[in-house]
């Protein structure tokens, strides 16, 4: 068998096992990035003023 039609599939499959596997770091990190900006944003806006 060539290489080229083994490799492009476990290619993929590595591929979606690395974001599968950094989904949930990422997930942790947006939730908190998003989650202080907006607590920022709505304090400043309900008028508790900038920290």
């Amino acid at each position: 068998m060539q290489i080229l039609i083994v490799g492009a599939p476990v290619k993929i499959g590595v591929g979606i096992l690395v974001l599968g596997a950094a989904l949930p770091v990422t997930m942790q990190l947006m939730n908190g990035v998003f989650g202080a900006s907006l607590a920022g944003s709505s304090r400043i806006l309900l008028g508790g003023g900038a920290p």
